[in-house]
């Protein structure tokens, strides 16, 4: 895979992250290597021609927090700090 690829590969894989806390979904991504990688291939039936870059797993959470926090103010988020300059909390 080409730079290029693995860049649209990691920014697609974001969005759908992004997505799926915004519907209180979980998610784990998982780089497969080698014997692991072939055999996964193998199962799913990934042709030849085509390359496993990752897998994407999206679910319901298995357990139920204990106490769950305050929801963040709007855009509380949102840094300014700039390359060279200490983040501020």
């Amino acid at each position: 895979m080409n730079i290029e690829d693995i860049a649209s590969t990691w920014m697609c894989i974001e969005n759908m992250a992004l997505a799926a806390t915004a519907d209180g979904l979980g998610m784990v991504t998982s780089i497969l290597r080698e014997e692991h990688k072939v055999a996964v291939e193998k199962l799913l039936g990934i042709p030849e021609d085509y390359e496993l870059a990752t897998m994407v797993l999206i679910g319901v959470k298995g357990e139920v927090p204990g106490e769950r926090r305050a929801m963040r103010p709007a855009f509380s988020w949102l840094h300014e700090n700039k390359f060279g300059t200490a983040a501020t909390p």
